[in-house]
C-alpha cells in the first residue's frame, strides 16, 4: 500500500485517542456476565396468562418520548396476548421509568417486565440483561426508538422460526423521525438478496462486514443460539453489538437466515450512536478484524481468495442494490407535499449512494479492516490494484498505519472477551 495522505478520520487525534484509551482500559478490566454490579432490579412484572410465544426485549435510555409509539406497535400485533415485553431501564435521567410504569398499568400485552440497571451500563449490557430475564425461548429485539409497522410481524416471524430458521428479519423498513413522518421506505431487493442467501455462512459474514443491510430492530431468534454464541458482547460499549451478534449467530446457525414479508420502523434522530463517526470507526473495525482472525484461524479464509473483491464488486460496482427505495408514505401536510415532490431525486441519490461513498472516499471508515485483510493475504496485490482503480481509499500514510495497528492490537485483546471466547469454543467452522 503506497503512502499518499493522512486519513481524514485521524485529524481529530485527541478524541480518537480518548476512545482508544477507553477500549484499552476495558481490555485490561473485562467485565463478566456474572458480575453482580451489572445485575438489574425487577421493578414491575405482569405475569403471563395463557401461552407465551415470544419475548420482545428493549433497552431504554432517555427514551420517554419514543416508548409510547413502540408499545402501541406491540399492542397491535395479531398475537399480542402471547407476547411478553421485557424492558430494561439503563439509568435514564428523563421520565422513561415513570412512563414505562404508566404503560404497564394499562397494557393489553400478555405479559410485561420492567427492570432497572443499577447505573447506566450501555446497550450491550442492557440487552443482555433483558434477554436473561425473558421467559420465552423465542426472542424479538426492538430498540426503544423503533417499532413494528406490520401487525403480523411477530406471528409471521415465529412461523419461520418454527420452520427451522435461526434468524429472521423484516424484508421492508420505513425510516423517519416518527411513525407518521416517513422519509424513506426501504425494501430489500430479493433478486439481489437471493445471491446473499446462497452464500456460505462465512461469506455471508464477509458480505455483511461491508454492507450490513439487516434491520437489527426487526430481528427474531431463539434464545438457545444466543446462549451458544455468548450473547451480546457486554465489553463492546454501545457500538456494533448488533453486527457482532448477527455475525456469530450466522456462523453458529450455518447461515439459516430468513426474511419475512413484513415492515419494521427505524427512527432517525440526532442522539443516535451511529451519528458519532469516530466511535463507529473504532467499534466497527474492532469487531470485523476479530471475525477475520477467527475465519483465518479456522481455515475458512485462504490465501489469494478473491471473495472479498467479488463481494465489494457486487455491493458497490453493481449499484449496491441489496435494497431499493420505494416512494415514502407521507401525511397530507405542506412539508409532506414538498417531500413527495423531491422523492424522485431522493430515490435516485439513495440508489447511487454506495457509488458516491466509494468515489468520495467515505469507505475510509473500513480502511483498518481492509488493511488487516491485506495483511492476512485475503486481499492480494492485484485485488488492491483493482479496488484502487475503482476509487477505494487504499493509500494510507505511515501515521495512519500506526493507528490501524493500534486497532488491530485492540481487536486481538477483544478476542479474549467472555462472549467471543465462548463463541470461538462452541462454533468452530
Amino acid at each position: 500500500m503506497r503512502n499518499k495522505y493522512n486519513l481524514r478520520l485521524h485529524k481529530d487525534i485527541d478524541v480518537l485517542r480518548s476512545i482508544l484509551d477507553r477500549y484499552f482500559e476495558r481490555a485490561k478490566n473485562m467485565i463478566s456476565r456474572n458480575d453482580p454490579f451489572i445485575k438489574p432490579k425487577l421493578i414491575y412484572e405482569k405475569p403471563i396468562k395463557g401461552d407465551l410465544l415470544v419475548s420482545v426485549v428493549t433497552p431504554v435510555y432517555n427514551a420517554e418520548r419514543f416508548i409510547e409509539d413502540l408499545h402501541k406497535s406491540l399492542e397491535q400485533q395479531t398475537m399480542s396476548r402471547s407476547v411478553q415485553w421485557v424492558v430494561v431501564n439503563d439509568g435514564s435521567t428523563d421520565g422513561s421509568l415513570d412512563k414505562l410504569l404508566e404503560i404497564a398499568k394499562m397494557t393489553r400485552l400478555g405479559s410485561m417486565k420492567i427492570l432497572s440497571n443499577p447505573k447506566n451500563l450501555g446497550a450491550a449490557v442492557t440487552l443482555h440483561n433483558a434477554i436473561q430475564n425473558a421467559d420465552s425461548e423465542v426472542i424479538a429485539w426492538v430498540s426503544a426508538d423503533d417499532g413494528y409497522v406490520s401487525e403480523n410481524k411477530l406471528e409471521d416471524d415465529l412461523t419461520l422460526i418454527q420452520q427451522g430458521y435461526q434468524l429472521v428479519f423484516s424484508k421492508r423498513t420505513l425510516i423517519g423521525t416518527s411513525p407518521v413522518d416517513i422519509v424513506a421506505d426501504v425494501e430489500l431487493n430479493m433478486g439481489k438478496i437471493s445471491k446473499f442467501l446462497y452464500l456460505s455462512p462465512e461469506h455471508k459474514l464477509l458480505w455483511l462486514s461491508f454492507n450490513n443491510f439487516l434491520n437489527a430492530s426487526s430481528m427474531v431468534f431463539r434464545k438457545e443460539i444466543y446462549n451458544r454464541v455468548g450473547g451480546f458482547d457486554i465489553n463492546l460499549f454501545n457500538v456494533d453489538g448488533d453486527f457482532d451478534l448477527i455475525g456469530k449467530s450466522l456462523i453458529a446457525s450455518q447461515g439459516k437466515l430468513a426474511f419475512s414479508d413484513t415492515v419494521g420502523f427505524l427512527r432517525t434522530h440526532a442522539s443516535q450512536t451511529s451519528k458519532n463517526q469516530l466511535e463507529m470507526y473504532v467499534g466497527i473495525n474492532l469487531t470485523r478484524i476479530r471475525f477475520a482472525n477467527f475465519l483465518k484461524e479456522t481455515g475458512v479464509i485462504k490465501n489469494g481468495t478473491s471473495v472479498v473483491f467479488d463481494i465489494l464488486k457486487e455491493i458497490v460496482f453493481e449499484g449496491a442494490n441489496s435494497y431499493r427505495l420505494r416512494q415514502a408514505r407521507t401525511s397530507r401536510r405542506l412539508k409532506s407535499a414538498v417531500k413527495t415532490l423531491l422523492q424522485p431525486l431522493r430515490n435516485f441519490l439513495f440508489q447511487k449512494q454506495r457509488w458516491f461513498l466509494c468515489r468520495g472516499g467515505h469507505w475510509e471508515i473500513f480502511l483498518p479492516y481492509l488493511h488487516h485483510l491485506y495483511k492476512l493475504h485475503v486481499l492480494d496485490k492485484l485485488t488492491i490494484f483493482c479496488l484502487d482503480r475503482f476509487g477505494f481509499v487504499l493509500k494510507p500514510s505511515s501515521a495512519d498505519i500506526k493507528i490501524f495497528e493500534e486497532i488491530e492490537n485492540l481487536s486481538e485483546s477483544y478476542e479474549c472477551t467472555e462472549s467471543f471466547d465462548l463463541f470461538r469454543r462452541n462454533c468452530r467452522v
